[in-house]
């Protein structure tokens, strides 16, 4: 009883933080599906597809390195003062990174494909600049354990956002008061969270800290680069190719498919914050196996929910106009769970000194994935896409897993994970998406309480090892 009450006491929290972010995003869509046609939400896609990009550079892989060089079992002062100066080395790069974005702005605006305000698109370069301002502090409470206040936060800001967004939507049916209002909450959230990080850790340069970034951040910068062009960059091709509401419909489809890992995240917020941590204690190869198979389970799981509920919701929800995305479903929901994967097969290239090794397995992903883009976009448009997306993750994972194991030797527990998969496969295969609303709700129910009956079977749930790391 003891452990379940502590697993409860992080858990919950995690899990409440992922259901209000996502909860709000899943129903902001509706409301903003009904304002603006499928055009206007493509051109969202593409802006946004930029923001992502600027975004990824600007965050400098902040959260990771904090997790590496502030976290296992250094000395409590040593942890804040590492803290302090990661955040101080934050804070620097952002209004480096602000002025030259700002700088930048009618340069970017002029080599857009769509036509975008500028006031907006300023406004948004503004919030992404200090996306590493808000994620540090998060992260900060994650490596602190203190999933109350993370979930204060988090909340908050899905709460901001859906006001904002939908108050401006409400007074001006455009993309830009969608970017306006989201960048507008960043920027919000930004001034609260550095503040509160300054009163807890302090802030301050040091050259430790700028060659942490170096070593260990700038690689990460280049692999999340790597990974973009794994996830928005299509809309780069496809924008030429397709007509810009079927750009739109894709971007539903996307975010539907996304909500695949929504029930793993709560786990995965806890688990990426301290693996590190764990995979250097005694019996810590055997815990991280235990915790990977754990990630699989759920996340096997939350992509049959997603399979059976997305096309429903897209029917019930959405405008009439928005019903081709159905299509895309499951293929998309399938590409998130390859690139969730390779994110629970990793830990053993973020073991290392450098993280040069997980550029370099994301770069070849990516050049994959821009191969496929260039070769099977102009003949199949969205589904090329989606095809070359799916291929990619497929060697980022065995990229992690060769590179990996060199590294750090996890027994993973492969045949269950794979006869999980194939479970869940034929599940999602056997039942018809386009059946009845109410046979498809039925079977979201069910069909979880199956893979979950399959996965404790397979000894895929086991909490016992996970109970000693969490009692630490």
């Amino acid at each position: 009883m003891q452990l379940v009450a502590r697993l409860a006491g992080t858990a919950v929290p995690y899990a409440l933080s992922i259901a209000l972010t996502k909860g709000v995003s899943l129903a902001l869509m509706p409301w903003v599906a009904a304002h603006l046609s499928p055009t206007e939400y493509g051109r969202i896609e593409v802006v946004a597809s930029i923001i992502e990009f600027f975004g990824l550079v600007f965050a400098c892989g902040l959260a990771d390195t904090l997790f590496r060089f502030a976290g296992g079992n250094c000395p409590e002062d040593e942890r804040r003062d590492r803290a302090a100066s990661i955040a101080g080395s934050a804070i620097m790069l952002a209004v480096i990174c602000a002025a030259l974005l700002q700088a930048a702005a009618p340069l970017i605006q002029g080599a857009l494909p769509i036509p975008i305000d500028e006031t907006a698109l300023r406004l948004s370069l503004l919030g992404v600049s200090v996306g590493g301002l808000i994620e540090l502090p998060l992260a900060w409470l994650r490596l602190r354990e203190r999933p109350g206040s993370y979930l204060a936060f988090t909340a908050a800001r899905a709460l901001l956002q859906l006001v904002f967004i939908a108050w401006m939507v409400s007074r001006d049916a455009r993309a830009e008061s969608v970017l306006v209002a989201a960048a507008t909450v960043e920027l919000i959230m930004a001034a609260v969270l550095v503040s509160l990080q300054a009163r807890s850790t302090g802030l301050r340069l040091t050259r430790e800290s700028t060659r942490w970034l170096r070593g260990y951040s700038l690689p990460l910068i280049l692999g999340g680069l790597a990974t973009f062009a794994l996830g928005s960059c299509d809309r780069w091709f496809l924008v030429e190719q397709v007509a810009v509401a079927d750009l739109g419909r894709y971007g539903i489809a996307t975010k539907l498919s996304l909500a695949t890992a929504l029930l793993m995240q709560p786990f995965g917020l806890w688990w990426y914050a301290r693996r590190l941590t764990v995979l250097g204690e005694p019996g810590g190869l055997e815990r991280s196996a235990a915790a990977v198979g754990l990630g699989f389970a759920i996340l096997f799981i939350g992509g049959a929910i997603m399979c059976l509920v997305g096309p429903g919701f897209v029917r019930l929800a959405l405008p009439e106009s928005y019903l081709p995305a159905v299509r895309w479903i499951p293929w998309l929901v399938l590409a998130c769970i390859l690139n969730e994967s390779a994110s629970l097969l990793n830990v053993g290239c973020y073991a290392r000194h450098t993280t040069w090794m997980v550029a370099a397995v994301n770069a070849s992903g990516a050049a994959v994935a821009i191969v496929g883009y260039v070769l099977l976009i102009p003949d199949h448009g969205v589904n090329g896409a989606i095809a070359a997306t799916i291929a990619a993750h497929a060697v980022r994972i065995a990229g992690f897993l060769a590179v990996g194991h060199r590294a750090a030797r996890i027994p993973y527990p492969t045949l269950p994970i794979l006869t999980l998969a194939a479970a869940s496969a034929f599940g999602v295969w056997w039942v018809d998406g386009s059946g009845p609303i109410g046979i498809q709700v039925a079977l979201a129910f069910l069909a979880p309480l199956v893979l979950l009956a399959i996965a404790f079977g397979l000894g895929l749930m086991r909490l016992e090892p996970l109970g000693r790391m969490w009692a630490r």
